[in-house]
């Protein structure tokens, strides 16, 4: 079945009645500790914004996708696992029912399950902790931009796409979750002076390098996707 499809199927009745923010985080090395973690690389409120390497975001911009990118996404799904009206809370919730799908569902080993899901609960950061991963000087000055509190309605769901390369699978997998209610992912960001804006879906790809797979192209695809959902149902 079509990826597209998959996702308007099962989100369209709840994206006409929500604005939907979309934050693409991929997995990095933070070079000054050594360790991986979550990073958000772009995000979508209708429109697309990068992050630079400095860690400051781009202009909003209409998101340009490859036939490749639809085409593989297309596959991934086809393959993947999905959960809908997940009555979880947490992060952790989420993440143990959707490794236990991945097992039955054939997309991953039993004994990589523990490391699955270390990886998926490592530490999440902003683009202001850019200077931690060893680039940029200075950049929690001005973040967040001016107007995105603004833009974000009181009403908006996230959707959080997760990507990233792990040398421990045998081949990508893909979970796609929403959730009955949405989550708070992180209580603490309004004090940092984030919208505290609640998860409602969650899309995980993660799979080993390979020279046919771009898995952030991947995840803009399905960020695009699900923000898509937006200007056709607001």
């Amino acid at each position: 079945m079509d990826g597209s499809l998959v996702i308007d199927q099962i989100t369209w009745k709840f994206c006409s009645h929500f604005q939907v923010y979309v934050e693409l985080r991929e997995l990095v090395m933070d070079e000054k500790n050594q360790e991986l973690q979550w990073m958000e690389e772009a995000r979508w409120l209708q429109m697309e914004e990068n992050r630079g390497k400095d860690g400051t975001w781009g202009h909003p911009h209409v998101s340009y996708l490859t036939f490749w990118s639809l085409f593989e996404l297309q596959k991934a799904f086809a393959k993947g696992t999905v959960l809908l009206d997940l009555p979880e809370k947490s992060l952790a919730g989420v993440v143990n029912h959707l490794l236990d799908r991945f097992i039955i569902d054939g997309q991953i080993r039993r004994q990589d399950r523990e490391k699955l899901l270390r990886t998926l609960l490592l530490k999440h950061s902003r683009a202001r902790d850019i200077e931690a991963l060893g680039g940029g000087e200075g950049i929690t000055e001005g973040y967040p931009p001016p107007g995105i509190l603004e833009k974000i309605l009181q009403n908006s769901e996230t959707t959080l796409v997760l990507v990233g390369r792990v040398d421990f699978l045998e081949r990508p997998v893909l979970g796609f979750v929403r959730l009955k209610d949405p989550m708070q992912l992180e209580p603490k960001q309004e004090k940092l002076g984030q919208p505290a804006v609640p998860v409602r879906f969650l899309f995980v790809l993660l799979g080993p390098e390979a020279p046919n797979m771009d898995y952030t192209q991947l995840g803009r695809a399905a960020a695009t996707l699900m923000s898509e959902r937006v200007s056709r149902g607001g």
